[in-house]
């Protein structure tokens, strides 16, 4: 999945939390930030819970330092 702009990225976290109720976004990670790129570790899971799904998104920055696009890849999701 992927994202560009505050509006698509605003989008697509949105849809994330509508499709998982009581579920959160957790950053698991520091923020990685070389030139115009980031990354960083989160996690997706009950308030008071382990995580369901881990991944990693890979950011690029705009020239005023704001976020412009991200990527993100999951690394662990139940089995269907």
């Amino acid at each position: 999945m992927g994202s560009s702009g505050h509006g698509e990225i605003d989008a697509m976290l949105a849809a994330v939390q509508a499709r998982f109720p009581g579920f959160v976004l957790k950053r698991t990670s520091k923020v990685d930030c070389h030139n115009d790129a980031v990354r960083f570790s989160w996690s997706l899971g009950p308030v008071d819970g382990p995580a369901v799904v881990e991944g990693v998104d890979f950011g690029t920055l705009s020239p005023e330092g704001k976020l412009a696009s991200i990527v993100g890849f999951i690394d662990r999701m139940p089995a269907a």
